[in-house]
């Protein structure tokens, strides 16, 4: 099973003749030394699904949700950093089955330790929790909204030497902190 949401139920599982291509747009600008505050829009671009095999699926493509967030760094050395991550994540989907009818914002509390192997090249692991406020399960749902999750990723950054911009490369998950009701 390569479901990304394994163990929570057949009713989560995607086939493999669904496809799903999402955006992200982020950017961010610097406050302070060590401080950043950024935005980040998420899109979905295109989704295809098997009626037979799918809970929900998504009616029309645009702007799922819309993100600002912020970096601290506590400790900067030559070497790595360590520091704060905090998030408040606006829904834009109407009747999201995975986040109920009306949801409010999800917030993300977290930690980062970055680890520079070279002036360009950065290899980073954060760990935080997510704060979720779903809304009412909807009328035709087969799914609970989704409550709060422990999150998780590992990635990296490449800033090439004379640019002032940076390729990130990220794998992440989450772990819910109860288990579903209809699991």
């Amino acid at each position: 099973d390569r479901s990304p949401s394994r163990g929570l139920g057949d009713v989560y599982k995607r086939q493999p003749e669904d496809t799903r291509l999402s955006s992200n747009l982020h950017g961010a600008v610097g406050i302070a030394k060590g401080w950043s505050l950024g935005f980040s829009v998420t899109n979905l671009v295109y989704e295809k699904a098997n009626e037979a095999s799918t809970a929900a699926n998504l009616v029309d493509s645009g702007r799922e949700a819309f993100r600002i967030d912020s970096k601290i760094r506590l400790l900067d050395k030559k070497k790595a950093s360590l520091g704060l991550l905090t998030a408040i994540n606006f829904n834009n989907i109407d009747n999201n089955p995975y986040l109920g009818d009306s949801p409010g914002p999800a917030v993300f509390l977290g930690g980062f330790y970055e680890r520079f192997s070279s002036r360009s090249l950065r290899w980073v692991i954060n760990l935080g929790y997510r704060l979720r406020n779903p809304g009412d399960t909807t009328a035709a749902a087969v799914l609970e909204p989704i409550e709060n999750q422990i999150v998780y990723s590992a990635g990296f950054n490449y800033s090439p030497a004379s640019w002032k911009t940076r390729f990130i490369g990220e794998r992440y998950g989450s772990t819910p902190t109860t288990s579903p009701v209809n699991q």
